[in-house]
C-alpha cells in the first residue's frame, strides 16, 4: 500500500528523509519568526536618498535653527532678568503670538496659501492637541529658565531624544535604525559635559518643570509629524510652516488666560510697570525692545525647526535639537 511504499522509499534513500526533515525544520522556524515579527512594532525608518537640492535646503534650515536658537536662548534669559523674573508666562505668550504678525499678513496678501480646515474634529485632535503641548513646552522652558540657569535647561532639553525614542516605540509603534539609538549616547553625554563645564545653577523646581517641558515637546513633534504625513486628517495647505502657524494661534489662545490668572495681578496692578519705569523711559523702551526681539527670534527659530521636522523623522529631529544645544 501507500504506507509501505513510502516506508520503503525512506529506507532505500535515508538522505532524502534527512533532507525532508531539515526542510520541514527550516519552514517551521521561519513560520515562528514571521509570527513573532508580525506582533512587534515594524521598523518605519527606511534608508532613503535625497537630492543635493534637498540636502542643501535641510542644511540651510538646520544652520538657521542653530544660529537663531543660540541668540534666542540668551535674549529670552535677558528679557526675564530685565522684567525682574516676575512675568515668565506673559513673556512666553508674547513669544508665541509674535508669529501672527508674520504669517497672517502673508496669508492675506496671497504670499502664502492659507490653511483650509475641512475636518474640525481632526483640527481639535491634531492641531489643538499640538497647541496644548506647545503651551507645556514653551511655558515650561521659559519658567524653568526663569527659575534656573540656561545651562540647566540645555541639559534637560538634551534628554528629549530619549523621551522621543521611548514614546515612538511604546505609543506609536515606530522602531528606527539601531544607529539612531546609539547616536543618543554621545550626544546627550556631550551636552551634559558642555553645560556643566560652563558652570550651572541647579534648581529642583527648574529640573521638574524642564522635564515636563520635554514631554510637551515630544508629544507636539509626534502629533505634528502625523499631520505632515497626511494633511487630509485636518484639511489642505498644511505644510510644516502652516502647521506651526496654527499651533501659534491655538497655543496663544490657550496660554493667555493661564498667564492672566497667574500673573495678571502683577501686570494690571502696575507693579511691573513701576519697576520698569523706575530707571527712566529709555530703560523701559530697551526692555520692551528686548522682549519683542526675543519673540521674533523665537518665531523664526521655530519656523525653521518645523521645516526640519517636515524633512526628517522625529528621533532624528530630537537628536539634531540636542546637537544644537552644544552651540
Amino acid at each position: 500500500g501507500d504506507f509501505s511504499d513510502t516506508s520503503a522509499d525512506h529506507t532505500a534513500h535515508p538522505e532524502k528523509r534527512g533532507r525532508t526533515f531539515t526542510e520541514m525544520s527550516v519552514a517551521t522556524v521561519r513560520s515562528v519568526v514571521s509570527s513573532v515579527a508580525e506582533k512587534l512594532p515594524h521598523q518605519t525608518e527606511k534608508p532613503s536618498t535625497v537630492s543635493w537640492y534637498e540636502g542643501v535646503v535641510l542644511l540651510a534650515y538646520v544652520t538657521g535653527w542653530f544660529v537663531f536658537g543660540v541668540i534666542y536662548n540668551l535674549d529670552s534669559k535677558l528679557a526675564l532678568n530685565l522684567t525682574h523674573k516676575k512675568v515668565p508666562l506673559f513673556i512666553a505668550w508674547v513669544q508665541i503670538v509674535a508669529g501672527c504678525f508674520f504669517f497672517i499678513p502673508a496669508w492675506l496678501l496671497g504670499i502664502k496659501k492659507a490653511p483650509v480646515i475641512e475636518n474640525w474634529g481632526g483640527f481639535l485632535r491634531h492641531i489643538c492637541s499640538q497647541g496644548a503641548c506647545h503651551v507645556i513646552l514653551q511655558g515650561g522652558q521659559v519658567v524653568a529658565t526663569n527659575i534656573g540657569s540656561v545651562a540647566l535647561l540645555q541639559i534637560l532639553r538634551a534628554i528629549e531624544p530619549v523621551y522621543t525614542a521611548i514614546f515612538s516605540v511604546f505609543v506609536f509603534g515606530e522602531v528606527f535604525h539601531f544607529l539612531t539609538y546609539l547616536s543618543l549616547i554621545p550626544l546627550v553625554g556631550g551636552v551634559i559635559l558642555a553645560s556643566v563645564g560652563g558652570g550651572m545653577e541647579f534648581s529642583m523646581a527648574a529640573f521638574v518643570i524642564g522635564n515636563i517641558a520635554n514631554l510637551g515637546a515630544v508629544a507636539r513633534n509626534m502629533f505634528g509629524k502625523g499631520v505632515m504625513k497626511n494633511e487630509k486628517l485636518v484639511g489642505r495647505n498644511l505644510d510644516a510652516s502652516n502647521i506651526y502657524a496654527l499651533i501659534c494661534i491655538t497655543s496663544g489662545i490657550i496660554l493667555l488666560p493661564i498667564a492672566v490668572l497667574m500673573e495678571g495681578n502683577i501686570i494690571f496692578s502696575g507693579e511691573l510697570w513701576t519697576d520698569i519705569n523706575s530707571k527712566g523711559w529709555e530703560n523701559a523702551k530697551y526692555i520692551m525692545y528686548v522682549v519683542v526681539r526675543s519673540a521674533v527670534l523665537y518665531y523664526v527659530m521655530n519656523e525653521l525647526s518645523y521645516n526640519v521636522l517636515g524633512l526628517v523623522n522625529q528621533v532624528t529631529y530630537a537628536v539634531t535639537n540636542t546637537l544644537r544645544r552644544v552651540a
